[in-house]
């Protein structure tokens, strides 16, 4: 009888926390602002959001679904589209942003990657870049990646970012075995690559997000990473 009345109780305040809450829609996109958001937001100390769609952007056209956005959404559901990506094979500012931003000290810098685009020959849509861009648009690329084996390839996570400025990430293609990479870009933009997926019991395709330990330093599960050169 007590389980019964316990698990009644339960219900009872599920549902009483249920029909409080309010769902409601801050913004509907339209295809030219922003296409298919599945990455995580940002929120800054205003309450505006920051985040990325996959397709869409001004350069969308009935034969081209676009290459995405940066946006950001007030509290009062505003919209503005930050920077759309272009649409072409090899666009220099990067193409399908699939990651959350990840914000600097400030809040008016943000640093993301995008999956395609940038100057890298060794694959067919480009290799992907590691970019920032600040709150009225603009895009800076910090790293174009160029394939191969010397470089990782098509960042589909995002970054993190240490106490010093540094930014981690993963790729899950290219690199010394094509398994992907694991590496850095420093505050200066200049890329390390920290670990080589070899496959098998060193781990292969680098589609994990990296973590932060409570030294700030990053970490692969298991295993601390930082200056730890292959």
């Amino acid at each position: 009888m007590k389980s019964i009345l316990m698990c009644i109780a339960g219900m009872l305040l599920f549902a009483a926390v249920s029909a409080a809450q309010t769902f409601t829609t801050l913004y509907s996109f339209t295809g030219r602002d922003g296409e298919l958001p599945q990455a995580g937001v940002v929120r800054d100390k205003a309450g505006n959001v920051y985040l990325t769609t996959w397709w869409g952007g001004r350069f969308i056209s009935r034969f081209n679904f676009g290459s995405g956005v940066v946006f950001k959404v007030t509290s009062d559901g505003t919209e503005t589209v930050l920077h759309s990506f272009c649409l072409y094979t090899h666009c220099p500012d990067g193409a399908h942003p699939g990651a959350a931003l990840v914000p600097d000290n400030t809040g008016s810098i943000y640093y993301g990657t995008t999956v395609e685009g940038g100057s890298g020959t060794n694959c067919f849509s480009g290799c992907g870049v590691v970019f920032k861009i600040d709150t009225t648009g603009n895009e800076t690329v910090l790293h174009s990646f160029a394939g191969g084996t010397s470089d990782g390839c098509h960042p589909f996570q995002g970054l993190v970012r240490d106490t010093a400025g540094d930014l981690y990430g993963t790729t899950i293609f290219c690199g010394a075995h094509n398994q992907g990479t694991i590496f850095k870009i420093d505050s200066a933009g200049t890329e390390t690559i920290l670990h080589n997926f070899a496959g098998g019991s060193h781990g292969g395709d680098g589609s994990g997000h990296l973590i932060l330990d409570t030294a700030g330093q990053p970490v692969w599960p298991g295993r601390r990473l930082a200056g730890e050169l292959q």
